[in-house]
């Protein structure tokens, strides 16, 4: 993890650069967050519709 510490599975990931970390909400985000990850994208509805939506919604943004 971003803090230095490993994953359950003993291995610390290593994310590229690259990377967009993407949230179901506000819970999650805040989980992320106390270890050491930025949050891209957080979903307004907190369910797979909601966190589709949002995906869908930033891959739009990001196209220009």
């Amino acid at each position: 993890w971003a803090d230095g510490n490993a994953g359950p599975d003993g291995v610390r990931p290593v994310l590229s650069p690259q990377t967009r970390i993407v949230s179901i909400g506000p819970v999650t985000s805040e989980t992320l967050r106390e270890h050491g990850l930025t949050v891209d994208v957080e979903a307004s509805e907190h369910d797979i519709d909601g966190l589709l939506q949002a995906l869908l919604a930033d891959a739009t943004a990001r196209r220009g």
